[in-house]
């Protein structure tokens, strides 16, 4: 068995990520969502290898590019806004667009459970934005989002080292 690293692990969730997107149709936009994860990796300083399955489970779930990112979009600002996990905000709206709501109240919207269920599902993103937009950015700033970004940039760097080390190595072992 191989020595699997973190820039193996990243081509692996890279190639995971376009096998999904081909199987949904959707593989012109493989290059399109390297982009969007990269630079709202950036922003947001969520780790890529957290985007990525985000990124796939809402494109199964939507069918739409442009859907998948401005429902990510909403959970960073909505995840920052209740202290939850990404991950977890993800699967409360890829739930909810496909109808199950019952985790929506998790979100603390100060809406009933009914309230929600009324809603259209761009009428729940709307509400979301009202009420936790802009708490991303400001949880970015604090000293927790400057730690998580130095983080972000400290596996980067790993992940670049780790896979020219493991190129060295396979050239001097004569690539076997």
């Amino acid at each position: 068995m191989g020595l699997k690293t973190t820039a193996s692990i990243q081509s692996n969730a890279q190639t995971i990520l376009a096998s999904n997107l081909k199987n949904l149709g959707l593989a012109y936009a493989n290059i399109d969502a390297e982009t969007f994860i990269k630079s709202m990796e950036t922003q947001t300083h969520i780790a890529d290898d957290l985007l990525r399955p985000a990124y796939a489970q809402l494109a199964q779930q939507t069918g739409s590019i442009a859907t998948t990112q401005k429902i990510m979009a909403t959970a960073f600002d909505t995840a920052s806004g209740n202290s939850l996990d990404y991950a977890q905000t993800i699967n409360i709206l890829s739930q909810a667009y496909v109808g199950n709501r019952k985790g929506l109240k998790q979100l603390n919207t100060g809406l009933t459970q009914a309230q929600l269920a009324a809603l259209s599902f761009d009428q729940l993103l709307s509400v979301l934005n009202q009420h936790f937009g802009g708490a991303g950015q400001a949880a970015v700033k604090g000293y927790a989002g400057q730690m998580d970004a130095l983080t972000i940039s400290l596996g980067n760097v790993q992940e670049i080292l780790g896979g020219a080390l493991l190129d060295s190595f396979a050239k001097l072992g004569g690539g076997g």
